[in-house]
């Protein structure tokens, strides 16, 4: 831009009567719309060169610059959004990656060099910092916010969190803490509320309020502590304490576990004997019914034989009757024939 921008002049003497007529030439030259007035018959002796033509060159220089920067930087055209011969998602997915490992050595050494600066930083904080602060500690996580004393003089003149004698790790961490990334991580945790254990879900549930932008969610999450069955004082626990607090309540869910276990058993054996007892009163119902059913069939095949008896004796008798009566006819036949004889 300064090449297309700016112009060589150059004249010979006598063109203006000074050095300020040349300063105005000069000027006027490099204009965009200058106006250029020299002496009769001097036009001619004014030469103005435009660097349109080194211009170009500058623009070559600059186009390879910046395919040098990308090869040795790693960032290839996928990794830029720029169109590339990578066609597959495959593909692109592979050249994002290998531009992802060419740059790690450089995010590698900006993190080397920023825990270095933090650590030079702690040690001017350490010999400097001799009285007594109050800190303000934020939670990278849920921005949940505490204050801690450093350099405390107790009655006794003893110091207590000294901070000029401690030993501190720096951690360098490079997600940036914008509403965007708490907003994908409060996201996040939702998430993991629906899939969660019922005993999970308190804790989740006070770290997605501690992340929200909820106003006075302070003093919301002081009432909701109790519900949620979460002690204020758990968050000054040092990780043994912690650790020995979760063993504590696993084992008092572990017994209720087995109380209720013991419960269910004895409801269930109780269910068996009622159970039981139903299926006795059943089976002795249907042996009164079966003996009730065996009394009427030989009542019926009683009153079978007795009708099958009775028909037989009417037969019977009939059939008797029947024989007297041919028997007196042939007595009277036989008297009639010995009459007549």
């Amino acid at each position: 831009m300064a090449l297309l921008t700016k112009r060589r002049t150059m004249v010979e003497k006598g063109v203006a009567d000074d050095k300020e007529g040349l300063q105005d030439i000069y000027e006027e030259a490099n204009k965009p719309d200058g106006f250029v007035v020299v002496k009769d018959g001097k036009l001619s002796a004014i030469q103005i060169d435009e660097h349109q033509q080194l211009a170009e060159s500058q623009v070559s220089i600059l186009r390879q610059s910046e395919i040098e920067i990308q090869q040795i930087s790693g960032a290839n055209d996928e990794q830029m959004g720029y169109p590339s011969r990578a066609e597959s998602g495959r593909a692109i997915e592979k050249r994002q990656r290998q531009g992802a490992t060419v740059t790690a050595s450089l995010f590698n050494n900006l993190r080397r060099s920023t825990k270095i600066l933090g650590e030079q930083i702690i040690s001017l904080v350490q010999g400097t910092w001799t009285g007594e602060k109050i800190l303000r500690i934020t939670d990278r996580l849920t921005g949940a916010e505490k204050f801690v004393a450093i350099n405390e003089q107790d009655e006794s003149g003893m110091i207590k969190h000294n901070i000029t004698q401690g030993k501190y790790d720096l951690i360098v961490s490079d997600a940036p803490q914008t509403d965007t990334v708490r907003e994908r991580n409060l996201d996040l945790i939702i998430e993991w509320v629906k899939k969660s254990p019922p005993e999970v879900i308190p804790h989740l549930m006070q770290l997605a309020f501690e992340m929200s932008n909820l106003p006075n969610k302070e003093q919301l999450l002081t009432r909701l502590r109790p519900i949620l069955g979460i002690n204020p004082g758990d968050e000054d626990l040092s990780a043994e304490e912690i650790k020995q607090k979760a063993i504590q309540e696993l084992e008092a869910q572990k017994q209720v576990q087995a109380a209720m276990a013991e419960v269910e058993q004895r409801r269930i054996a109780l269910e068996l004997d009622r159970l039981d007892a139903e299926n006795q009163k059943t089976r002795a119902e249907t042996a009164k019914i079966i003996k009730l059913a065996d009394i009427e069939k030989e009542k019926l095949q009683a009153d079978k034989a007795k009708l099958e008896l009775d028909g037989f004796k009417a037969g019977y008798e009939m059939q008797a009757k029947a024989d007297q009566a041919r028997a007196k006819e042939y007595e009277g036949y036989q008297r009639k024939m010995n009459q007549g004889g």
